[in-house]
């Protein structure tokens, strides 16, 4: 197990015991990092599934690939193709955030969403990883995205202790990385009505 990186050992454990346990026809995926003989890290994305099970049903035998992803992983995305999107156009709430979690530019439809002003935006704090201890959920996701565990998310928000009126449904994707943590997120938003 000690050729699997320190901070991926537990995803790949329950990454397994979810394929042990899984039904007929589901597969499973995950990106992690396995060390190789001369010593560095890879990065891998593996798809797996049970292939065999005995009359009982359980698994015998399972499938399993993967692929070094690793270049991928550690290259950054050339952040002035970001700046080529006009987010304004968009007729959804769109953000960016640093790996803080705090509002880098968002769009007018964001703005009205969350019910901020362009000055309230700069101020906001999308993740506060320090506060509400009831935003646990949204805190682990975030951590994982951070952590390169994740590619992209997706949860409600609550409006609990914040300006908007209605629960937001929030996807987010991670977009550069160095050395392999996030630097940066696009968030997109809707209504939940």
């Amino acid at each position: 197990f000690e050729l699997f990186h320190p901070e991926d050992q537990r995803a790949v454990s329950d990454h397994f015991m979810s394929v042990l346990n899984s039904r007929d026809n589901e597969s499973f995926t995950l990106k992690y990092r396995f060390k190789h003989k001369a010593g560095h890290w890879l990065w891998l994305l593996s798809q797996d599934s049970v292939s065999a099970r005995s009359v009982a049903g359980r698994p015998l035998e399972f499938t399993g690939s993967f692929v070094d992803i690793t270049q991928e992983e550690t290259k950054p995305i050339d952040n002035d193709m970001i700046e080529l999107v006009d987010i304004d156009q968009s007729k959804h709430g769109l953000l960016t955030i640093n790996s803080e979690g705090k509002v880098l530019s968002a769009n007018s439809q964001a703005l009205e969403l969350l019910a901020l002003t362009d000055d309230e935006i700069e101020k906001f704090q999308f993740i506060d990883e320090n506060g509400d201890k009831s935003l646990s959920q949204e805190k682990s996701l975030w951590r994982q995205l951070v952590d390169g565990k994740l590619t992209n998310i997706s949860y409600i928000k609550s409006n609990e202790g914040y300006s908007f009126k209605k629960p937001i449904k929030v996807n987010m994707l991670g977009l550069s990385r160095a050395n392999s943590t996030l630097d940066s997120a696009i968030v997109y938003l809707e209504s939940t009505n």
